[in-house]
């Protein structure tokens, strides 16, 4: 059948696999599972369309990961209290933190890059009429001020990728931050 299955504390398994242990995440120490494979432990590991659930899990691909600084990569879902995700993935926790076409959700939820999604914390996208506008800019343009606090502080990337970060007094409109103060560089 090629299936393997591999338990105790330095655990291995491979193609076809599950593996179940505890210890420090990666091959041979902990669970670690292979590409079709599902790893559970303390500090699991799985690769390409596995899942994971440990506290120190991490997933790889189209993986699904589960545990207190769960990560998940490319197509994948990664849930606990610091679980992070990337390309096309969702994130739920309170300090989540999604990248690319990702979702955070959380309190303290972060996402960042092209087309995330965050809620819990605000985000919007910063719209043609502000590229190029040079810090420090009495008005940004952006898609939305709805979920934001008609007076307060962002953080915006200029162009370097920098973080910047601009006090807005308002009055805003329903797309422009207004009264904005503060940063370097340009959008």
């Amino acid at each position: 059948l090629g299936g393997n299955v591999a338990i105790g504390n330095n655990s291995f398994a491979g193609t076809r696999s599950v593996a179940i242990g505890s210890g420090v995440s990666g091959p041979g120490s902990g669970a670690y599972a292979d590409i079709f494979s599902v790893a559970v432990g303390y500090g699991s590991t799985a690769d390409l369309l596995s899942a994971t659930y440990g506290t120190q899990a991490y997933a790889f691909n189209q993986s699904a990961a589960c545990g207190f600084q769960a990560s998940a990569i490319d197509f994948a879902t990664s849930i606990g209290p610091f679980s992070s995700s990337l390309t096309g993935g969702t994130s739920i926790g309170a300090y989540a933190q999604s990248n690319n076409y990702g979702v955070a959700i959380g309190p303290y939820a972060r996402a960042n890059i092209l087309e995330s999604v965050c809620m819990g914390g605000s985000t919007t996208l910063i719209v043609a009429a502000s590229n190029g506008v040079v810090l420090p800019a009495n008005t940004i343009n952006v898609l939305s001020t709805q979920s934001f606090h008609n007076s307060g502080t962002l953080v915006v990337y200029n162009s370097t990728g920098a973080s910047q970060t601009i006090t807005y007094t308002g009055p805003n409109t329903a797309t422009a931050f207004v009264g904005c103060s503060g940063g370097t560089g340009s959008l």
